[in-house]
């Protein structure tokens, strides 16, 4: 990825398109904060796919993390699992 000034993407715009029809992506800034990326329709829907399965990845890892919390706080509790479970679902049809 390269990056370019807003002035320079201005001045070059023609060629910076080529390069991202050519598969190169682009990073633009502006008083050296980045205002933008351009990159080609299928490099922005793969970034948007990775990001996605990043996000639920995580998700994914928090959930198994609380699940972990809760079993050892019933466990510590001397409780079954399953009486956890009954209490749960009496309290969500009140």
């Amino acid at each position: 990825m390269i990056t370019v000034t807003v002035r320079e993407l201005k001045d070059k715009l023609a060629e910076y398109l080529r390069r991202v029809k050519a598969g190169e992506s682009i990073l633009v800034t502006e008083r050296g904060k980045t205002v933008a990326v351009i990159s080609t329709t299928r490099s922005a829907v793969e970034e948007y796919d990775r990001l996605r399965a990043h996000e639920a990845a995580a998700a994914e890892s928090r959930f198994n993390e609380a699940l972990e919390r809760i079993h050892s706080t019933v466990a510590k509790a001397g409780l079954k699992p399953g009486v956890v479970k009954e209490a749960v679902r009496k309290s969500r049809r009140s």
